[in-house]
Order: C-alpha cells, then sequence, then structure tokens
C-alpha cells in the first residue's frame, strides 16, 4: 500500500486518524504500565486518614497512629486524596484504588499527549514518542499516591501558560481555581504557583531587555520559523498579569483545612537532610540506573531542540528546564516532573529541529514525524505498542502468586500485596501480646501494621513529616547497623519488633541474644519478591512462657529450629 502525494497544504493539516489510533496506543501502554508490581507501601495510612476524615468530618491535626510520635502536629496536605482512596476503596476494595489509579494516569498522559500534540503544531508520533518517553521515565512512582494530582495539575498549568502566551491572557485565571483544588490533593501546589511566577519575572526580563535593545534569548542568526506555533513575544504585560495570578494562587493555597500552614511542608521537606539516605526516590540520581539514562537522554534532545530550533526561545522555558532539571539530580522523584514539564516547554523546539534536519528539499516538514505521517506507519507502531505493553502486562499478571482474577488479580499485582506481611499480623492477633507492649517496626511496613492492625500503634511508617527529626534520624543511623546501636534503640525501649528481613536492621536483631525470633514468614533470609516478615521479642526472663509459646507456634522455626537459636534465653 502506496500512500498518495500530498500537497504542502495537505501535509499542514494535521491526521486526525493518527491522533486517534497512536492515542489508543498511549492508553493501552498507560493501562499496562499500571499493573507493574510495586508494593503500595503509602496507600494503607493514606486510606486509614481517609476513613477517619470521613467517619468524623474533620481532617486530623495531630498524629494518632504512631506511640513515638503521638499527639506531634501533623498537616495531611494530602486530605483529599485520603478521602478519594478510602471511599473508592469502601466501594471496590483494591480493584476499585486501581482503577481509579488507571483513570488519573489516563488523565495525566492523555492529557499530556494533547498538548505536546498542540505544541509540536499537529504531529502525531512526535507527540506519541515523547508521551511515551515520559511514561517510562514516570514508571518508579506510578502508584495510588497523591502525587498522581501533581502531576495531573502541573500539566494543565503549564497547558494553560502556554496557551495563554499564544494570545489569550485571561485563560491565566484559570490557574487560580486550579491551584486552589490542587492545595487540597497534594502539597506539590507550591511547585505549581513557584512556577507561574518564574514565568512572570523571566518574561518581564526578556520584556525589559528587548526594550532597552539588549539581545533576547531568541535572537540569532537561525531564520525563522515559516510555520511557526505562533507563540507570542513576552511583553510587559504579559509578565506583570502572570505575577499578579501567581499571587492569586499563592494566596488561594490557603483555602484547605490547615489555611496558611501548607507551606510549612514545603519547609520541612525541602530541608530534611536524612531522607535522601535510606529512601531510593528521595536520593539522588543515579546515571547506572535506567531512570538516570532515560533521564540524560531527555536533557540532551531538550537541549538540541533549544540549540536548533527556528524558533525564538523564552528565558521561562530555559529557566524551568534549568531548575527542574536540578532537582531531578538531587532528587530522582523529580524526574517525572522534569519530564512534564521539560517536554512541554521545549516540544515546539524539539518539532522544529527534526523539521529542520529531517526535511527533504522543497518541503516545510517531514512527512514521517510532520503532520500527516502514513497511515501504515502509524497503524504498525500503535499495534507493536499494544501487542508489547499488552504481553509485559499479562506476564506481570501470570508471575503474581495471587490466585484471583480480573481487577482484583490487576490490583494485586499493581500493588504487590503479597509482599505485606499479612501471616506475620495474623500470628500476631493470634498470640495475643500484652496490649501496652510497645511495636517496633520497619520504615515500609508501618503503614500496612497500621491498616491491619488498628489497635496497635506503630514506630513510625511513610508518612514522614511527622517524623522528621529525632525519629527519623534514627531510624536512619540504625540503618547503618553501628557499633553502638542498642544506646540508641534503648531511648524508645520498645518490646517486640516486626522487620522485614531484607532491612539492614533485621541483621542487628537477629544476631543479637537480647533479641529472640519468633516469627519467619520462610527460613530464606535472603530471598527476595515478599517482606518475609521477622518478628523478635525482647529476650528476658519476664517473657520466656510468650517466647516458647510463638516459636512453637511459628511453622518456619518449628521446621527449623535451628534460626531460633541466637534467640535462646538468657
Amino acid at each position: 500500500m502506496t500512500n498518495s502525494p500530498t500537497t504542502g497544504n495537505d501535509l499542514a493539516t494535521p491526521s486526525r486518524f493518527a491522533l486517534i489510533v497512536l492515542g489508543i496506543a498511549v492508553v493501552v501502554f498507560v493501562v499496562a504500565l499500571s499493573i507493574a508490581p510495586s508494593p503500595a507501601v503509602d496507600l494503607f495510612w493514606q486510606m486509614r486518614t481517609g476513613q477517619i476524615i470521613v467517619s468524623t468530618g474533620h481532617v486530623p491535626h495531630f498524629d494518632t497512629f504512631s506511640w513515638t510520635r503521638n499527639g506531634h502536629p501533623w498537616i495531611v496536605h494530602e486530605w483529599g486524596m485520603c478521602v478519594l482512596l478510602w471511599s473508592t476503596f469502601k466501594a471496590g476494595g483494591f480493584a476499585g484504588v486501581w482503577v481509579l489509579e488507571a483513570v488519573l494516569l489516563l488523565a495525566i498522559f492523555l492529557t499530556l499527549y494533547l498538548l505536546l500534540h498542540r505544541e509540536t503544531r499537529g504531529a502525531p508520533l512526535t507527540a506519541f514518542c515523547l508521551t511515551l518517553w515520559a511514561c517510562k521515565m514516570s514508571s518508579p512512582l506510578i502508584a495510588p499516591r497523591p502525587h498522581l494530582f501533581t502531576y495531573l495539575f502541573l500539566i494543565v498549568c503549564i497547558g494553560i501558560l502556554l496557551a495563554a502566551r499564544r494570545g489569550n491572557p485571561k485563560l491565566l485565571w484559570w490557574l487560580v481555581p486550579t491551584c486552589v483544588m490542587w492545595a487540597n490533593f497534594h502539597g506539590g501546589v507550591i511547585l505549581g504557583v513557584g512556577l507561574i511566577a518564574l514565568f512572570g519575572v523571566c518574561d518581564l526580563v526578556e520584556a525589559g531587555m528587548s526594550r532597552s535593545g539588549t539581545s533576547t534569548i531568541g535572537s540569532g542568526p537561525l531564520p525563522p520559523n515559516p510555520a511557526g506555533t505562533g507563540l507570542v513575544k513576552p511583553d510587559l504585560e504579559i509578565g506583570k498579569r502572570q505575577l499578579v495570578v501567581a499571587a492569586c494562587c499563592a494566596v488561594g493555597l490557603s483555602i484547605n483545612p490547615y489555611g496558611w500552614h501548607i507551606y510549612e511542608i514545603f519547609t520541612q521537606t525541602v530541608g530534611n537532610k536524612t531522607m535522601p539516605s535510606f529512601v531510593s526516590e528521595w536520593s539522588a540520581l543515579d546515571f547506572h540506573d535506567p531512570l538516570g539514562l532515560l533521564f540524560e537522554a531527555m536533557f540532551a534532545i531538550i537541549c538540541a531542540g533549544l540549540v536548533f530550533t527556528r524558533e525564538s526561545r523564552s528565558l521561562a522555558e530555559i529557566a524551568t528546564v534549568v531548575l527542574l532539571a536540578h532537582a531531578s539530580l538531587t532528587a530522582s522523584r523529580n524526574v517525572p516532573l522534569f519530564a512534564f514539564a521539560g517536554l512541554l516547554v521545549t516540544a515546539r523546539h524539539i518539532q522544529s529541529t527534526l523539521d529542520r534536519f529531517l526535511s527533504r528539499k522543497g518541503e516545510d516538514r517531514p512527512e514521517l514525524f510532520g503532520p500527516r505521517p502514513p497511515s501504515v506507519i502509524s497503524v504498525v507502531v500503535a499495534i507493536a505498542v499494544v501487542a508489547v505493553s499488552t504481553m509485559t502486562a499479562v506476564d506481570q499478571m501470570r508471575r503474581s502468586p495471587d490466585r484471583s482474577s480480573g481487577l482484583a488479580k490487576a490490583a494485586s499485582t499493581s500493588f504487590a500485596l503479597h509482599y505485606f506481611p499479612a501471616d506475620a499480623v495474623r500470628f500476631l492477633k493470634t498470640e495475643q501480646l500484652p496490649a501496652d507492649w510497645r511495636m517496633y517496626n520497619d520504615y515500609n511496613l508501618g503503614s500496612y501494621l497500621m491498616w491491619s492492625m488498628p489497635e496497635r500503634k506503630i514506630s513510625m511508617d511513610t508518612q514522614t513529616d511527622v517524623f522528621f527529626g529525632g525519629v527519623l534520624d534514627d531510624y536512619a543511623r540504625l540503618d547503618q547497623q553501628p557499633f553502638g546501636w542498642e544506646k540508641i534503640l534503648a531511648f524508645y525501649h520498645p518490646d517486640f519488633v516486626v522487620m522485614s528481613a531484607a532491612e539492614p536492621q533485621a541483621r542487628l536483631f537477629y544476631t543479637s541474644p537480647r533479641w529472640a525470633l519468633v516469627w519467619a514468614d520462610t527460613a530464606d533470609l535472603d530471598s527476595s519478591g515478599s517482606s518475609n516478615a521477622l518478628i523478635f521479642i525482647k529476650n528476658s526472663r519476664e517473657n520466656a512462657s510468650v517466647i516458647e509459646r510463638c516459636r512453637r507456634d511459628c511453622p518456619t522455626l518449628v521446621r527449623h529450629p535451628e534460626m531460633a537459636l541466637q534467640g535462646a534465653t538468657q
């Protein structure tokens, strides 16, 4: 099959067929990506918080889940998402939560796809490739978490900013209700307000430079693009309006149950130095990791687009790329933000560079990466992406140990529910340890333990802003397995410990005669794919009978009594 010759006017008309076909492939790719297993370690405390908000009609202001920070001030800046997660779980269980996650992901990436299609002047294949690239860069952080709303609202905000600069500045006022809504779902709204202000400042500076006759960012030897995007050159008026809107958005953030205190989340989180030491998404980007390589390649493409573009560059675009690239290098959790914002503000330059180097003589734009890619190629690319994505998702579900089917199977696989210590929790409930015993727990398991044993208080969980300070610092120090670890732990006086065998601290308890192992999911302490929960009880004469009874009731220790030798009663 051959395509009929196209005229210049035909080539300038975007292909709706290619846009729809590739859009369907985006949908399948995103849904398949949402099935990739990743332990949903935050989900349980968020649902529990949502349950409390719904049942009481009030948001929490103090921590009530832990005994280490009981009564400590707590700002649940993501309270809206907590309510949404609990309501969805109540209606449809984990399957309902997975559907909610999939819907949010589709809203994020379809919005990104359509905006990239607009920014590339109707080039479906370019928009498709950039969208899938952003999907892969976001995949390590895909989970039913409040930051999904930050992804969505960030894309919407940048889309509005770019649309307003095309000659319709009244659109900027839509940013105010957007940010007010955003402020009730995730504290990342502060980034959005900062970007709006950044655009305003940069546009004012650029307009001032232009008036004074100073060379601007967009000047240079490159000829103007004959089919430009219609972007209006920044002027003083639009810069001022963006700053006014940013100020209104900043004030609007106080329209939430915590008022101005929402800004405290930003200062606490950004200033914390402990999180990068033991939470991977807070650590610096690793260029030996696939995510680091994806970031490196995208940064190179964006820079090439800015260098070789025929379109006028904007100071705001360059500042956005530089600042979010720096944020990504310091914390890998910021990589998706760089992908979304960086691609949106530079897509027209990337497309201009493609037009410049791939167009044949006498053509304005290339055929393949232009508005009307060959239909056959669009279909083949879409089918290939759909086939590979579907096979990958099916294989992930087949490997899952869960025996359910349908949406329940998708949820169990996606959230890696087999990772969490359901058997250990049943064991603790059966053994009925004294109610006043303090439980010291694994950081990643705290959320699940809080959810599954609401009658007991945890020592900590992944709601880290509650534990900033001594508790979090001490936990990180214990992770380093220092010689004086017992002195650090003695400050808290725990009575029993629930810890994943994969956690560095587990080795301290397992090899110490002061602690007795009473439960292990499996005998293989080096196994991966599950938490392999271990339970230790303080080894003392007073606890001897409890230790003996628990070991008798643990199938793993009955079959492998040698595992318990290190915990013989002193």
